[in-house]
C-alpha cells in the first residue's frame, strides 16, 4: 500500500510549489490560469504560511515531494476550502487520492470543519480525485464552468 508522509509546509518548499503552480497543465486546469511571478508567489506564500486560517500540507514518499494540499478556513463559517496540486512528475500514478485523503485526515486533527472544493468542470482529474476521496458534488455552475464538492 502507498504510504504518503504528511507534514506542514515550510519556507524551503516555496520554489517547488511555485514550479508546480506554473506547470502548463496545472495552469490550464486552475481556476486562475495566469503565470505567477516569483514576486507574486513569495508575497502570497509568506502571507499564507503566517495566516492563522490557512494550512498547507506537503505529501512525501521516501523524501520525494508528491504534492501539496491547502485548506483555507472560510471566515465566519465552519467550513474550509481545499485545493490540491500534484508535483507534475507524480501525475498519472494514482497518488492524488491518497494524498488528499491523508491531508484531510491531518487537517481534521486540527479542525472538524466541512471541507469545500471548487473545481473546473473540464478538470477531469481533479473531479475524479475529489469524488474518489469521498467528496460529494453539491452544486454545479456550468455558466461559470465550475463544480462544488463537499466533505462533511
Amino acid at each position: 500500500m502507498l504510504h504518503i508522509k504528511i507534514r506542514e509546509c515550510r519556507a524551503e518548499d516555496s520554489l517547488d510549489i511555485l514550479s508546480w503552480r506554473n506547470d502548463p497543465t496545472t495552469r490550464a486546469m486552475s481556476l486562475n490560469s495566469d503565470l505567477i511571478t516569483i514576486e507574486q508567489h513569495e508575497k502570497w506564500f509568506t502571507q499564507t504560511l503566517s495566516a492563522p486560517d490557512s494550512f498547507i500540507f506537503i505529501g512525501e514518499i521516501d523524501g520525494d515531494k508528491v504534492g501539496m494540499v491547502r485548506f483555507d478556513r472560510v471566515s465566519g463559517q465552519l467550513s474550509a476550502k481545499v485545493s490540491i496540486n500534484l508535483n507534475p512528475k507524480h501525475r498519472g500514478q494514482r497518488k492524488a487520492v491518497p494524498l488528499l485523503r491523508a491531508c484531510v485526515e491531518k487537517f481534521r486533527q486540527i479542525h472538524s470543519h466541512e471541507i469545500i472544493a471548487v473545481v473546473r468542470i473540464d478538470n477531469a482529474a481533479s473531479n475524479n480525485t475529489f469524488k474518489s476521496a469521498g467528496f460529494l458534488e453539491v452544486e454545479s455552475k456550468p455558466e461559470h464552468g465550475i463544480l462544488y464538492y463537499t466533505l462533511n
